[in-house]
């Protein structure tokens, strides 16, 4: 877990950040000095409150493109992306995830939730072969 230092003077530390290669100058060996390109959370009962409410609002105040809230216990995942200067979200439970601002990256919803979670690499050359 990185520590994400944001424009709004706040620290945080997401699950799952990530900082596409031409900004890659503001991920630093102790930290990411500025607002990253995703974020991941992993919502749990402890944390739900935290997570949708004022760790959102930090990650929108801050300008983060794209936020996913994956709630394994409700097995939903939300998106929440930035478009033009609004927020607009969606939540899903099956189907696929693309991200708009990792080109390529998507995800299969569905892995989330089974029973035995399926081998990350196997996923990944999923994931390369359909990008």
């Amino acid at each position: 877990m990185a520590t994400v230092h944001l424009g709004t003077c706040r620290k945080v530390k997401p699950d799952i950040v990530a900082v596409r290669e031409e900004r890659k100058h503001i991920v630093t060996e102790d930290a990411i000095e500025g607002t990253p390109d995703l974020v991941v959370e992993i919502v749990s009962q402890s944390t739900r409150r935290y997570d949708f409410g004022e760790k959102r609002k930090v990650y929108e105040e801050a300008g983060v493109p794209e936020i996913w809230l994956v709630d394994f216990e409700r097995k939903e995942v939300t998106v929440i992306r930035k478009v033009g200067q609004r927020y607009r979200s969606e939540t899903k439970s099956t189907g696929v995830i693309k991200s708009q601002v990792l080109k390529g990256f998507w995800l299969q919803v569905d892995w989330l939730w089974q029973e035995e979670l399926p081998d990350p690499m196997e996923c990944l050359r999923v994931v390369l072969r359909k990008s």
